[in-house]
């Protein structure tokens, strides 16, 4: 672990530095440069401790650390916070959340990792219309959607959706550069909640 994310940190931090100016001015085509660095730097940063997450997983090392806490307003923090890239599409992101929803004990670092996941493969497959996240009510289960007007997916290949480095090849696969393991980890932190995740879909709708 350390030895893959610490020469990463390493990278990171001083490319921060120098966007923020600590060591004087930079032109227009470093700052540009230093973004493409930063940028693929934390991409790569993510994807080891995605890596790591599942080969944790794997060994049946994975714990959750729970708090209680108000799951509604958390899932519409996350929302927001890709607000921005759904507007640069021109989609409309829509969060819906059932008022009766208790307080309850969660893991807040996977349950992130769930959602960025679902909402960034619903972005990166959605050319127009929305994106509608929704959490009600289920018994006493909480039962949450994430649901897009985006190209769907054949029938044949649904049961294969949550296998680890599976892609369907589309062109919007090819361009968003995936690595077919979001989808892998998001079923191993939903079932390590004792829940369950599936996937319904139609191609074109």
């Amino acid at each position: 672990s350390h030895e893959l994310r610490t020469p990463l940190t390493l990278l990171i931090g001083p490319t921060n530095m120098l966007l923020d100016r600590a060591f004087g001015a930079i032109t227009e085509k470093q700052e540009e440069y230093l973004k493409i660095i930063y940028s693929h730097s934390t991409r790569l940063l993510r994807l080891i401790n995605t890596l790591l997450s599942l080969s944790k997983a794997d060994a049946g090392r994975s714990t959750l650390l729970v708090e209680r806490g108000d799951f509604i307003a958390f899932v519409k923090q996350i929302v927001d916070s890709t607000l921005p890239l759904a507007m640069a599409k021109s989609l409309n992101l829509i969060f819906t959340a059932d008022e009766t929803i208790p307080e309850f004990l969660y893991d807040s670092g996977k349950m992130e990792d769930i959602f960025f996941n679902l909402l960034s493969n619903a972005l990166k497959f959605t050319e127009k219309g929305e994106i509608r996240v929704s959490c009600t009510m289920q018994s006493d289960h909480v039962l949450v959607k994430v649901s897009d007007t985006g190209i769907g997916i054949p029938k044949e290949l649904l049961s294969k959706m949550f296998d680890r480095f599976f892609q369907v090849d589309t062109a919007a696969s090819r361009v968003g550069a995936g690595t077919g393991i979001g989808l892998s980890l998001v079923k191993e932190w939903v079932e390590l909640h004792r829940g369950r995740v599936w996937v319904e879909s139609e191609e074109g709708v």
